[in-house]
């Protein structure tokens, strides 16, 4: 990795560290009282393809501001190249991990299979190594033809096949999540596994789907954890949460308080998107 100011070990912790209230925003919300008990949330970062220093590339740092400017929740970062058992201890004391899609999967792999903390990724090429999907046939970008998990290159949406359930957030059907067109994570997942969402017209492929604690994967082996699979696929250079819609927001807004066993009642049912590309970002990260 390139640019990085990090202690040898690439772990380094500034829990009380002041940040610029000028950062990206992670989209705004509008006369919504949200929880104040603020969690813990360890999201898992890497350099996007060598683009950013691990936790500074655009997507990662909407995601960052959300989590805690929107929904009020403290955010160390965790590098993909850390060790195996560095990075289940920070798991492991953490409220609920985030994986980004700027992770390297080659380097994270299935250093999170045995965390019992609940987990949510948006990395498409751990799904295999997780025990999410099957082990082989990535599609980069690809469709479920052909592939057995991947992302799809351009859309804009996804169907909400199971509306009951509260990863969906209330809405159901075809859901705008994008303004313009971005990639699309999606995987065949096991029996074990809820699917919530799929890719638009193909319903075998999901995208946001859940394993129960205590649930069979698709490799035959038991959760160890929650598991929630989510359609977010990030451009390496201008990022693509920062594209969600409202109801993309609100999708990710359910899955976080899902995961953290709080009221998805409490989603914000207004949210509007801030013009980032002026505005500083953090300094300095908070590693774990």
């Amino acid at each position: 990795m390139k640019n990085q100011i990090l202690l040898p070990s690439l772990i380094l912790l500034l829990a009380c560290m002041a940040f610029n209230t000028n950062a990206r925003s992670g989209g705004q919300n509008k006369n919504v009282e949200e929880p104040t008990q603020g969690k813990t949330i360890l999201l898992v970062v890497g350099d996007e393809n060598r683009t950013a220093v691990p936790g500074q590339g655009t997507g990662d740092i909407f995601i960052r501001n959300r989590l805690e400017k929107v929904l009020g929740h403290t955010v160390i970062l965790g590098i993909d190249s850390v060790s195996s058992g560095e990075l289940y201890t920070a798991a492991e004391k953490a409220d609920l991990v985030i994986v980004s899609e700027s992770t390297t999967s080659m380097l994270l792999r299935n250093k999170l299979k045995s965390v019992t903390t609940p987990v949510i990724s948006y990395e498409a090429f751990i799904q295999d190594e997780m025990g999410l999907t099957a082990i082989d046939r990535p599609g980069d970008p690809g469709e479920p033809e052909d592939f057995n998990y991947g992302v799809r290159k351009l859309d804009t949406g996804i169907d909400i096949i199971m509306p009951d359930n509260p990863l969906a957030a209330g809405l159901k059907g075809h859901v705008t999540v994008y303004k313009v067109p971005r990639e699309v994570t999606w995987g065949k997942v096991g029996k074990g596994a809820k699917v919530i969402a799929t890719l638009t017209g193909k319903k075998e492929a999901a995208t946001i789907y859940v394993y129960n604690k205590g649930a069979e994967l698709f490799d035959g082996t038991i959760a160890a954890g929650m598991r929630i699979g989510f359609f977010i696929e990030e451009e390496n250079i201008t990022g693509t949460s920062n594209f969600m819609t409202e109801d993309g927001l609100r999708l990710f807004d359910a899955a976080v308080k899902f995961a953290l066993g709080m009221d998805t009642a409490l989603l914000l049912t207004r949210s509007t998107l801030r013009d980032i590309q002026n505005e500083e970002v953090y300094s300095l990260p908070r590693y774990w």
